[in-house]
């Protein structure tokens, strides 16, 4: 029985419906405090992990040599450890915050799974980072771009730039890049952009904090015309409209 194109398509745009709807997140875009994207391309997809901590790929995208880099472990790693268990490839994962290092150590062991306590960053060295207030959806993600919170409870955290960190493990190789890094991401991949550190990454996942930082979506939206310049193009939003896939 061929396939009906057209069920696929109403199917896409009662997704794009529901997630305009979610949250007000219409309203909120008209008010310019919340970023509304269309996807440009429309590849399969496939969901890795929980709910909570999970990602898309490209469908069938990976292999046993494949690279990923994981950027923001907090205490879900279900997206990674799936990764591994249906590809057996390797992945890197990166999270500076003490009760993610102390999690992950517990209870994520793999071979195939390295993880270092560093924090992603524009510049090699430190970084001050601020702990989340007790009692929050996120108690463990520390975030180096969010300095206004109330009990100024802080630490300082080894970092790396993006171009450091692929050119010391991989050679500057990358299939799969996450980043989860609570508000940096906006200079990171900025920096990224601009030295050529995504030339060899394929798939680009990335959270944006547009709520949780001063410069709200404007910075959301320049980030993402920057990448579509540099050639990448939005393949999958999460419900929540804050997760992004990008492909070249």
């Amino acid at each position: 029985m061929p396939i009906d194109n057209g069920i696929f398509k109403e199917t896409a745009r009662l997704l794009v419906l529901y997630r305009s709807l979610r949250r007000f997140m219409f309203l909120k875009a008209a008010f310019g405090r919340e970023p509304f994207y269309l996807r440009d391309v429309s590849p399969d997809t496939e969901f890795h992990g929980s709910s909570y901590g999970g990602w898309a790929i490209l469908k069938d995208s990976l292999r046993a040599d494949s690279v990923v880099y994981s950027f923001g472990l907090g205490r879900d790693v279900s997206f990674d450890m799936s990764l591994i268990r249906k590809y057996g490839c390797r992945v890197f994962g990166f999270d500076p915050t003490p009760k993610s290092i102390e999690w992950v150590r517990h209870e994520a062991g793999h071979p195939n799974f390295q993880t270092q306590p560093i924090a992603l960053a524009k510049e090699n060295g430190k970084l001050r980072m601020y702990q989340p207030q007790a009692g929050t959806a996120d108690e463990v993600s520390a975030s180096a771009a969010v300095t206004n919170i109330a009990h100024r409870d802080y630490f300082d955290a080894d970092c790396r730039n993006l171009e450091t960190l692929l050119q010391s493990h991989t050679q500057g190789r990358c299939d799969y890049l996450k980043l989860d890094i609570e508000g940096s991401e906006y200079e990171v991949l900025e920096q990224a952009v601009e030295n050529k550190s995504l030339a060899n990454v394929g798939q680009l996942a990335v959270e944006f904090h547009h709520w949780m930082i001063d410069r709200g979506c404007s910075a959301t939206k320049r980030v993402v015309e920057m990448l579509r310049r540099d050639g990448y193009r939005i393949a999958w939003i999460s419900r929540t409209n804050h997760e992004y896939l990008f492909v070249r």
